[in-house]
């Protein structure tokens, strides 16, 4: 859901590109706005304040020979050398 979130205003964007009516962009622009806001409060009410660690991450591989990792919430990479 973060990975939306982030990449909402994105998307929303690329609709407003072929868009050349002035009141259609402010629409389009306002709902795009209104649903990010509800992704929003929605993580914000399943936020655990007592949970050590991040939350809503997401973890792909990047380099799965190594274990190496990337996350998205702090947009580092990350590695473990130790086995």
């Amino acid at each position: 859901m973060l990975n939306l979130i982030l990449f909402l205003p994105v998307i929303g964007m690329a609709l407003l590109v072929p868009v050349r009516s002035h009141a259609l962009v402010r629409q389009i622009t306002f709902w795009f706005m209104v649903i990010q806001f509800a992704l929003t409060v929605v993580l914000y009410l399943k936020f655990q304040a007592g949970v050590p660690g991040l939350q809503f991450e997401t973890r792909l591989p990047w380099i799965a020979d190594w274990a190496c990792t990337t996350t998205s919430v702090s947009t580092v990479s990350t590695c473990c050398w130790c086995c």
